[in-house]
């Protein structure tokens, strides 16, 4: 396998986008407990044209792994327990 190739296979990929750092971290931490190595990134959205201000308009958060990893993460992702839904199992009757 050539350099090239290989550099491609490890590139980091997004598997998902969340509003909060709070919602990337546990994703993360779902990833990671399931043996995946992820990394939560915040990514600025673009400046806010209708005030034409400098600073961005809102954060998100983005969840990176391995491009080899990507496929498993995702699954991994969507059989995770909702949080809702883990909240709502825990509620005393």
């Amino acid at each position: 396998m050539s350099n090239d190739q290989s550099g491609e296979q490890n590139r980091a990929v997004v598997i998902s986008s969340h509003a909060t750092r709070i919602e990337a971290e546990v994703a993360r931490s779902a990833l990671e407990s399931c043996g995946v190595q992820a990394a939560v990134a915040a990514k600025s959205k673009t400046k806010n044209p209708l005030l034409g201000l400098a600073g961005p308009l809102m954060d998100s958060f983005e969840i990176r792994v391995a491009a080899d990893d990507a496929d498993r993460a995702r699954e991994i992702l969507e059989n995770a327990p909702d949080e809702a839904d883990s909240a709502a199992d825990h509620e005393p009757e």
